[in-house]
């Protein structure tokens, strides 16, 4: 054999090989499961209740499909994560997927907004809340959209849900949106350390749960433990700046110290992150009363016995088992017009026409807004 023809017998032997290669490559590519075939597979496993399954499959269609598809597929994950696995963390990811991909999708949304109320976060769930109530894609009649205009009311009367933290916890023990939704528990019965506890737990596993930081804080500070606090604050992050409630917790701190106007200027910061913070509205106002500021002051104890009235309502409306009356529900739409709250007055009117859409106030509302 020449030295010519061996070159051209191995050029001949590569190109089979790559051939080859090549045709494994497409029978493979062409044994792959369809977007509608792995959309029936997750739907069957979730019949049979082998939703692990379906997570897995619904997993495949989010990566493979087009841009609507993945969202749809991240949010039957997560709610298959949050509903029947009691995977809290995991469910919240999911969700954010969805969102990055589609920003308007209702369910995702809806779903976000659901696992940050749950794990002490309502104040984040807000955009999430608005994108769903503009949508139009819920009905006035339907109990998922009083959830969410509850939720919107950021320092009402809403109940935190322990059932659903307490299965994740059960399920594992450093589930860390579980753990901090309980620490917003503890926070709010009095049980401080073991708020404390909580939260730290949680922010071990997730360093990105501002949240978190925050109620360590507030834990550290009703309980009086100072030293602590201090510590805790020249750990914070810069980011930590961004957090309403840990300007709060630095004003809190500087009136024990009988720091005025230093902690004048910490409620400040956190007003312009949360205009309606009621302790932030409250502490400043009676600290610029107290620097003879009173007509600057007025304008924030007004606005903190605004949001003191809004409480009130809807102390009443879950005593009243969740509603109560339409009068009340009048009054509370009345109330948030009256303090510029557009969206929320909006929704709950709307939700009073689906129950009775002969009043009178409500029509002259809808029109109104």
């Amino acid at each position: 054999m020449t030295r010519r023809s061996g070159y051209v017998l191995a050029v001949v032997a590569a190109l089979v090989a790559a051939g080859v290669a090549a045709g494994v490559g497409v029978i493979g590519w062409w044994s792959r499961p369809g977007i509608d075939e792995l959309l029936e597979e997750a739907q069957a496993a979730r019949r049979r209740g082998e939703y692990g399954r379906a997570v897995e499959l619904y997993d495949q269609v989010a990566e493979r499909g087009g841009p609507d598809q993945s969202a749809q597929a991240h949010t039957q994950s997560a709610l298959l994560l949050l509903q029947s696995l009691a995977r809290l963390d995991e469910s919240e990811k999911r969700f954010r997927r969805a969102i990055a991909v589609g920003p308007d999708h209702v369910e995702a949304n809806r779903g976000l907004a659901m696992v940050l109320a749950i794990s002490g976060r309502r104040w984040e769930a807000v955009p999430s809340i608005r994108r769903v109530l503009r949508s139009g894609a819920t009905t006035s009649s339907e109990g998922n959209e009083i959830d969410l205009l509850r939720l919107m009311d950021v320092g009402g009367g809403v109940q935190l849900e322990s059932a659903v933290l307490d299965a994740a916890l059960s399920r594992d023990r450093d589930e860390p949106v579980a753990l901090m939704g309980l620490a917003a528990v503890d926070l709010k019965n009095g049980r401080f350390a073991d708020a404390v506890d909580r939260a730290r737990r949680a922010l071990a596993v997730r360093e990105d749960l501002a949240v978190a930081r925050s109620l360590i804080g507030r834990g550290l500070l009703e309980a009086g433990r100072l030293e602590e606090l201090v510590a805790w604050h020249r750990q914070l992050p810069e980011t930590a700046n961004r957090d309403p409630w840990v300007w709060v917790i630095r004003g809190e701190f500087q009136l024990r110290a009988e720091q005025n106007q230093a902690a004048a200027r910490c409620f400040w910061e956190a007003l312009k992150l949360h205009p309606d913070h009621r302790r932030a509205n409250y502490g400043l106002g009676e600290l610029l009363r107290n620097l003879g500021r009173e007509d600057d002051a007025q304008m924030f104890l007004d606005r903190a016995a605004d949001l003191q009235v809004l409480k009130e309502i809807d102390d009443l409306m879950m005593s009243a088992g969740g509603i109560g009356s339409l009068e009340l529900v009048r009054r509370k739409v009345g109330q948030l017009e009256k303090m510029g709250r557009t969206w929320e007055a909006w929704g709950w009117a709307r939700w009073a026409g689906g129950r009775d859409a002969s009043a009178q106030w409500v029509a002259e509302t809808l029109a109104r807004l």
